[in-house]
């Protein structure tokens, strides 16, 4: 690739896994996870709080054809909220000998009214390399 432009990838399903899997072969980077604010009024999230913000963070996972967590490929090291860090809780629901769904979450249960600022570090566990992304949310 001549430049690095941003991709973004969405779904670990096997298609999803290919698409990351080419984009790194063909030198392009890859982040292997997300970092989301969760709000009262999202109203599709399952993780939704009744008060406050839920931080979501879910790591990349080799996932089966049917599009379960199989395999974890990254690990969550370190995540901050205002530049203070914080203790998620691991949320994982089994299916069969799978994961259903598996994520961290944090939950602000008032935060103060105003700009935010969290972070998530993940390392991947084959390389040991780790990558940092920023999210900045209002509430």
């Amino acid at each position: 690739m001549a430049s690095t432009p941003k991709i973004i990838v969405i779904g670990g399903g096997l298609a999803g896994l290919a698409a990351v899997i080419k984009i790194a072969e063909m030198g392009g980077h890859v982040d292997l996870f997300s970092i989301v604010p969760v709000k009262p009024t999202d109203e599709f999230e399952t993780a939704r709080p009744e008060v406050g913000v839920m931080l979501r963070v879910r790591c990349a996972w080799e996932n089966t054809p049917q599009g379960l967590a199989k395999n974890p490929i990254t690990e969550l090291v370190k995540l901050t909220v205002d530049d203070k860090e914080v203790s998620p809780t691991l949320v994982q629901k089994k299916q069969g000998a799978n994961f259903a769904d598996s994520c961290h979450q944090f939950h602000l249960a008032n935060p103060a009214p105003g700009q935010h600022t969290a972070t998530a570090l993940v390392r991947v566990l084959a390389t040991k390399e780790t990558s940092s992304r920023n999210i900045e949310f209002t509430v």
